[in-house]
This record gives structure tokens, C-alpha cells and sequence, in this order.
């Protein structure tokens, strides 16, 4: 099977072809016919080199590539002139944007109409789209900006309808989202408009897929994300974590970008005590260990993941493997993690389970009743681990009535509730020794 070509070779054939097939005189209308303009008009026949020396250099032409954005409405036209302003971004990304800065409030109104009119047929004008999207989200991230309330929510209206696609529509909207979470307003917007589900779910597709140029994005935007303190919560539980773990796993060293941002994000998340409860349950600290054994072309990020895997290192020697336990109790939702069957947490931490009038013990029971397959199966199982190691386990558990409740689990229509009822009961139908 043919292996599909890179977004980038894709992005420059389309603009290469908008070149060939485009003509510049046809940006001006005979109203229009100024010197400012046929002198921006111009810079077309110029090289790129040139092209980009003349647009930061003279103000009138970022002026004038602005007016011309935002009074055409055909594709043809708006194809050619972001064809233009794309090779700019390509040859000094700072440079240009510094250049149309000056006009952000006039561009940022003008590359929010385009949007209204076109993102309809973004399977068809996915190059305008793209970057006009690229555009808006860079203004909307620069400090200085001018871009009005109205072009903010159109973009991340557009921007979330576009991630809320499969994985081929949705890159069009990666890149504009990784610059424009920079920006605190958006990142908060985005956040709590559930874009971190739609990172996730993406990251998903495109860790299937082997996609790693959508992989670098998504990491990159998550990355964004995580400079919230809600989204830094968001992504120290839920579904984040097993993703990372898989991440961390099968990442090729030589895919030294993928291996930096994973860094990143997990330098990001290690203050958090719900993050390092987790590392400790799916061993990630483990997995970065093993990537910081592995060669890199740039020396700088063995150190970086020496440091990061370190600072997790002294944060997991600080926690409690008790009290994330009775965390993890409290939320009402159990998972099948290392620390239920970790002979260490139950030496150190059985008869602890009788602090607080058998608390603990008491809400497992309560949690034979979840709708939660995995959360019954789990909490069945400790409540046989108890029984099993502790010399009054079996006499409490009929105490409090868990012992019924866990026969009823017996005939459970799942079976892995029934699996682990069986096993329970039969420890309780045993004497300790």
C-alpha cells in the first residue's frame, strides 16, 4: 500500500500550485490602483528572499496585503494571497507576523469573515482554511493584539468544530490551536469548551494511525494545555495517563521531537500529587528511566529527561500510598492499577484499614453497588485481601454485611464480577492462618 505523503510536501505542492495557476495582477481592482498597491502587487515577481526583505521592511505592504484579505471573497484571490503570506511564515515566521501586527484588529476581522464564508467547504479549501486559521490563532496569541470579540469566538468556534472531526479534517486546525493556546484567554476558553477531550481523542487516532506529524501537534497543543491548572488537572487523571504510558513505550529515540514533548508535558504535570499517584500506578517513571538510557542527536535531552525523571523520582518517594488509596475510595471509582495487588502497600498499610470505625472498609462495601464493572470487580477484590491478611478480616466483613453482598455478586451477569465474588468467598469460607 502507498504510504500517504507528508502534510507538509501536501502544503507545498498546494501552494505551488496555487502559484502557478494564480495571477497576481488579478488582486487589483482598478479602484485600487494605487502606488501601495501595485507596488505590493509586485513583490509577486519577486524572489522569496526579496519578497520577505520588502513586506517587513515597508509597512504599506502588510497595510495593503490586509485590505486586499479582507475585501475579496472569492477563493481564487484569498488562495493566492495566502499562498503569499504562507511562504513568508515558512521563510521567517517572527518576522511576518511582527510585520502585520500593526493591522491586527483589521486582519483579525478580515480572516473571521473568511472563515464564516469558507470553512463550510474546508474538505475543498482546506490550504485557505488552514491558514487563515493559522493566521487568527497567532494574532489572537500575541501580547500586543487588536483582534476583536467577535473574531476570538469565531475562531475557536471554527477551531472546535474542526477538532471535533476525525483525524484528516481535524489537522487542519492543529497548528492554529498550538499557537494559540500561548494566549491564557483562549487557553482557558478552549479548555472549558471540553478541547482537552477532543486532544485526547485525536491523540488516540493518531497514536493508531502512526501519524507522527499529527502526534508532534496534538503533544504540542497538550503541551499548551497543561499550563492551566485545569488542564494540568484534566490531564493528571482520566484518560490521559494510559495514552502517555502507551506514548512512552513505544516512542522511537530517533523521534527526538515526540521524545521532548512527552518531557515536557510530564515536567508539567510532576507538581501535581493526582499525576504522581498515577505515574505510580501505571510505572512511568520506569518508562522514562528507560528513555533517558537511549542515544540523541542533541546531548541537552538525556539531561532534560535525567531531571524530569528525577523530580518524579522524589516526588513518588514523598507519597502516600495510603492516602491516595483512601483518595481513590472517596471518588467513588476504582481501577485495576499496580496498587491493589502491591504487596508492599498491603504489608504497610492493612490494619490501617480499621482507622476511622473501618471507614475504608466500610465505602468499599458501598461500592459492591456500583454501575461500575471495574470499580466492583476492584473493590471485591480488596475486600479479599483483607480477609486474606488480616487475622479479624473475615469476622469484620460478615460484620458489616459486605459478606451477602459480595455472595449476591455470585450471580452477576458479568463475569468478571462473578470471577472475583467466587474468589473472595471462598476466602471468607477459609480460616485464617
Amino acid at each position: 500500500m502507498q504510504r500517504s505523503k507528508h502534510p507538509l510536501f501536501v502544503r507545498l505542492e498546494q501552494r505551488d500550485a496555487i502559484f502557478r495557476d494564480g495571477n497576481p495582477a488579478s488582486l487589483s481592482l482598478e479602484s485600487e490602483n494605487a502606488e501601495d498597491c501595485k507596488a505590493f502587487v509586485s513583490l509577486f515577481q519577486a524572489s522569496p528572499e526579496n519578497q520577505l526583505t520588502e513586506f517587513v521592511k515597508n509597512k504599506n505592504h502588510a497595510e495593503i496585503f490586509t485590505k486586499l484579505l479582507s475585501t475579496r471573497s472569492d477563493p481564487a484571490p484569498l488562495n493566492l494571497l495566502c499562498a503569499f503570506i504562507d511562504r513568508l511564515l515558512d521563510l521567517d515566521f517572527n518576522a511576518t507576523i511582527g510585520a502585520l501586527m500593526a493591522n491586527s484588529q483589521k486582519l483579525s476581522e478580515g480572516c473571521a469573515k473568511i472563515l464564516i464564508g469558507h470553512t463550510a467547504d474546508h474538505l475543498n479549501q482546506a490550504f485557505l482554511v488552514r491558514t487563515i486559521l493559522l493566521l487568527l490563532g497567532t494574532i489572537i496569541s500575541e501580547r500586543d493584539t487588536k483582534a476583536t470579540t467577535e473574531a476570538f469566538q469565531t475562531f475557536t468556534r471554527t477551531a472546535l468544530s474542526l477538532l471535533s472531526a476525525k483525524l484528516n479534517e481535524a489537522s487542519i486546525a492543529l497548528e492554529c490551536v498550538k499557537r494559540a493556546l500561548r494566549s491564557e484567554q483562549f487557553r482557558s476558553t478552549f479548555i472549558s469548551e471540553k478541547g482537552t477531550k477532543l486532544l485526547l481523542d485525536l491523540l488516540t487516532q493518531a497514536q493508531k494511525a502512526s501519524n507522527t506529524d499529527s502526534l508532534y501537534h496534538i503533544l504540542f497543543c497538550i503541551w499548551g494545555i497543561s499550563f492551566s491548572a485545569e488542564g494540568a488537572g484534566q490531564l493528571s487523571e482520566g484518560d490521559f495517563i494510559p495514552i502517555l504510558t502507551k506514548l512512552l513505550s513505544t516512542v522511537q529515540p530517533e523521534r527526538e521531537e515526540l521524545v521532548r514533548l512527552l518531557t515536557f508535558i510530564i515536567q508539567q504535570l510532576n507538581p501535581s500529587i493526582v499525576f504522581i499517584e498515577n505515574a505510580y500506578d501505571y510505572d512511568i517513571l520506569r518508562l522514562v528511566r528507560n528513555l533517558q538510557t537511549k542515544h540523541y542527536v542533541d546531548p541537552e535531552l538525556t539531561t532534560e529527561i535525567a531531571k524530569v525523571a528525577d523530580d518524579m523520582a522524589q516526588a513518588l518517594k514523598k507519597l502516600s500510598l495510603w492516602d491516595k488509596y483512601v483518595r481513590e475510595v472517596k471518588s467513588g471509582k476504582l481501577k485495576n492499577t499496580i496498587s491493589h495487588s502491591s504487596e508492599l502497600f498491603w504489608k504497610a498499610n492493612v490494619e490501617r484499614f480499621g482507622e476511622n470505625n473501618f471507614a475504608v472498609l466500610i465505602a468499599l462495601r458501598d461500592l459492591l453497588k456500583s454501575d461500575d464493572e471495574e470499580t466492583v470487580t476492584v473493590a471485591c477484590h480488596d475486600i479479599g485481601e483483607y480477609v486474606h491478611r488480616h487475622p479479624l478480616g473475615r469476622i469484620k466483613v460478615e460484620e458489616i454485611h459486605a459478606k451477602e453482598m459480595i455472595m449476591e455478586l455470585l450471580i452477576n451477569k458479568n463475569q468478571n464480577i462473578v470471577s472475583q465474588a467466587l474468589r473472595t468467598t471462598q476466602l471468607l469460607l477459609l480460616r485464617n492462618n
